[in-house]
């Protein structure tokens, strides 16, 4: 599952306002960073794809309705590998849009359907956002129940809320890490119930080392006695997940938790070769300018399946990316419109 564009029709600073992810051989982009100073509407825009998505179709809240006629969004997902005739696109309209909303025929309502349900049970569609108010306060790791919890991945709860909820993520970092080396450890060669814990700890390993490369950190395992997931600092010494710097746990977070989600969805397989959608808003949060220039390609070589989306106020990050990468969004000075650009046009805005 991809995303290839995505419209919204009066919410939030949007008049009207249509990204698409594309290339140029329309095919969907591995990663796009939309630029924005703040109140341009990028954690609309996030908000946005997270209720018009496969298996979570749903009224958008805690977003300011635009006066002047009928508010809605749209988005399209092509569905299947990257490259047509393979694959094939589909639209998720939010509910009770006006007349001036597109309209699906019968045959895609039908196919829509039918996706809805395999996505609502947790198969194939993953879909992550990570949004920009997070927080990472010290709390103790906790297992419990991995068949209803870890085992499982939730199409529902994998979105964004822009209320003023403070989403709590040492807990679920901790628990993908630990998850991960633990059951490779104890599945040696043998696979266990459909699900390969081997790719899951490789996999797992692989991405927040390659993310603790930009810092010269290293994920080490799991300590034997505590379950805790251990790291090495530049200096050698070993330290738990509070013990990191706070940027540390952020560039751990992005990987961490779509590795996780990419493993349960897709039945076990290699999530390094998994598809999926990972969102993440105002990516630069406590980041420095260092981190920031190498985010980019970290990323992409953590997950090379997935397609990243990165929200940002950030002159660095959004100068890391090739400029077919970069959507700006820029308040019009001649009007109260919020306009994107894409291409050499980014740039100069």
């Amino acid at each position: 599952m991809y995303l290839e564009r995505v419209s919204i029709v009066r919410f939030g600073p949007f008049d009207e306002l249509t990204i698409d992810l594309l290339d140029r051989q329309l095919v969907p982009r591995p990663m796009t960073v939309v630029w924005g100073e703040g109140g341009l509407g990028k954690t609309t825009l996030v908000a946005a794809l997270a209720c018009t998505r496969p298996g979570n179709l749903v009224q958008p809240r805690g977003l300011f309705r635009r006066a002047g006629g009928d508010s809605w969004i749209c988005s399209d997902w092509r569905i299947g590998e990257r490259e047509p005739p393979a694959s094939h696109s589909l639209r998720w309209i939010t509910p009770n849009a006006g007349p001036g909303a597109p309209v699906l025929d019968a045959g895609a309502k039908r196919m829509q359907a039918v996706v809805d349900r395999r996505a609502a049970g947790g198969r194939g569609y993953v879909f992550v956002a990570l949004p920009g108010h997070r927080q990472f306060a010290p709390a103790s790791l906790g297992l419990v129940d991995p068949a209803r919890t870890l085992l499982q991945y939730d199409v529902r709860t994998a979105g964004l809320t822009v209320d003023s909820t403070r989403p709590e993520l040492t807990r679920p970092c901790k628990q993908a890490l630990s998850f991960a080396g633990i059951v490779s450890a104890l599945a040696g060669n043998e696979r266990g119930g459909g699900n390969d814990p081997r790719f899951l700890g490789a996999a797992m390993r692989e991405a927040v080392n390659t993310m603790l490369d930009l810092a010269e950190h290293e994920y080490t395992g799991v300590d034997a006695l505590t379950l805790e997931p251990r790291f090495r600092t530049p200096g050698g010494a070993s330290v738990g997940f509070e013990g990191l710097a706070s940027q540390l746990r952020h560039l751990i977070s992005f990987v961490a938790l779509p590795t996780r989600a990419l493993w349960a969805a897709h039945g076990g397989r290699d999530p390094r070769g998994c598809a999926g959608v990972v969102v993440i808003d105002d990516a630069q949060l406590l980041l420095s300018d260092a981190l920031l220039a190498g985010l980019v390609p970290a990323l992409r070589r953590a997950l090379p399946r997935v397609q990243w989306v990165l929200t940002t106020n950030s002159p660095t990050l959004a100068s890391s990316c090739a400029a077919e990468e970069l959507v700006t969004l820029r308040r019009l000075p001649s009007s109260d419109r919020v306009e994107s650009f894409t291409g050499d046009l980014a740039r100069c805005h």
